[in-house]
């Protein structure tokens, strides 16, 4: 699961570059947009041409899939599944994302899953089901950090996250050397989440609509992509 406090920090398209990390090694994945946006978000970042289907939320909620799923799983070829392409500004039920990413979970390896942003949010998804693994994301700030790693705490607390195992701060900033109040604050939420990555910022994908390719997946997504396999669950 992949979400943020803040607007505007590439939750999408964080979440296309672990679909496309782990693609790019014949693993293929579910995606699924859950943020109810009306701006471009993962279905632009993701090329039709690796996905193997497309089944919009009214396809999928309501019901089992896990049948459905598995036999899609077997013809994939290494094609991903996106779930929501086409449905802007159509907001889906925490408990219907959490219902199919256990059904879809029974026979594909890895499901992403894109909830957007604001805290309110990011907790109602917790609530419906936790995930193998939490990437919060904000931008590259001590503020968004404290901030992120707070929220943390409280969840923990709440029992809806298990923080120490269950969750990575990501921060999304520039490819320079990053201020030292930044690196207090990162250094500092390792009572909260299992860790932190930096990711610097893809030029290429600062438009909304440019998908993501093999070109824009570095190291650190990489990384990322390796804590998600790595996560319990």
């Amino acid at each position: 699961m992949i979400g943020s406090l803040f607007g505007g920090t590439g939750v999408s398209t964080l979440a296309a570059l672990i679909e496309r990390a782990w693609s790019a090694h014949r693993v293929p994945s579910v995606a699924m947009d859950a943020t109810g946006h009306w701006r471009p978000g993962l279905p632009e970042r993701i090329a039709p041409t690796q996905l193997v289907a497309s089944p919009r939320w009214a396809d999928v909620e309501g019901r089992s899939v896990a049948g459905e799923f598995e036999a899609v799983w077997v013809s994939s070829r290494g094609r991903s599944v996106l779930i929501g392409a086409g449905q802007r500004c159509r907001h889906v039920d925490p408990e219907t994302v959490a219902a199919v990413a256990a059904d879809v979970s029974a026979s594909w390896p890895l499901v992403v899953i894109d909830v957007g942003s604001g805290a309110e949010r990011v907790r109602e998804h917790l609530q419906a089901g936790a995930p193998g693994l939490l990437v919060l994301v904000c931008r590259s700030s001590a503020v968004e950090i404290r901030q992120s790693a707070d929220f943390l705490r409280e969840a923990h607390r709440d029992g809806i996250v298990d923080g120490h195992q269950a969750a990575v701060i990501t921060t999304v900033g520039g490819s320079g050397r990053q201020s030292s109040d930044v690196s207090a604050a990162m250094a500092a939420v390792s009572d909260t989440a299992a860790g932190a990555v930096r990711l610097p910022m893809c030029r290429t994908l600062a438009r909304r609509e440019t998908r993501v390719d093999d070109s824009c997946v570095d190291d650190a997504a990489r990384l990322l992509a390796a804590a998600v396999a790595a996560a319990p669950g």
